[in-house]
């Protein structure tokens, strides 16, 4: 008995004493890139002009300035005053597309006078291997019957990123 209890502690200490397992490792190297690319820039060449507006007492009507600096008046006279599409030239790094973020209105402002200018669109020109492209923008200004002549001024804000 003596035997067959010291043959079963044996065995048992060998079952659990730690085994070295031997397991198969593989590896490979694995290239990294990164591109960085060149902020893109936007400067301002032109504001955007509408130049001289009529409005009568009892008409209000629309002036739309053009991507191309071209007023049209609908309801208005054109008095004279230089037009002018809102014009940027933007740079960047080569064969990149980019999109171009515009409001989708304008305020102007006289003392409490507000007008307001939407339909706002840009027109981008055609660039080479390097993105230095000219974008202008237009829109539509809304003008009541009996408006305050003067001069109405306000700001917007323009962006341009890689797609």
């Amino acid at each position: 008995m003596k035997k067959i209890l010291f043959s079963f502690l044996v065995v048992a200490a060998i079952a659990a004493a730690p085994s070295k397992v031997l397991a198969q490792s593989n590896s490979t190297n694995t290239v990294s890139a990164v591109e960085i690319v060149n902020p893109m820039t936007l400067t301002q060449s032109f504001p955007m002009a509408f130049g001289k507006i009529g409005v009568t007492a009892t008409t209000g009507g629309t002036a739309t300035l053009g991507t191309d600096g071209v007023v049209t008046v609908s309801g208005l006279t054109k008095q004279g005053g230089t037009s002018t599409s809102a014009t940027y030239e933007a740079s960047g790094d080569a064969n990149r597309t980019y999109a171009v973020t515009l409001p989708a209105t304008i305020s102007v402002v006289y003392a409490s006078t507000t007008l307001t200018i939407n339909n706002i669109k840009a027109k981008c020109g055609t660039g080479s291997d390097q993105i230095q492209q000219a974008i202008s923008v237009g829109g539509t200004l809304t003008v009541a019957a009996g408006t305050l002549g003067a001069t109405y001024t306000g700001s917007f804000q323009i962006s341009i990123d890689y797609n």
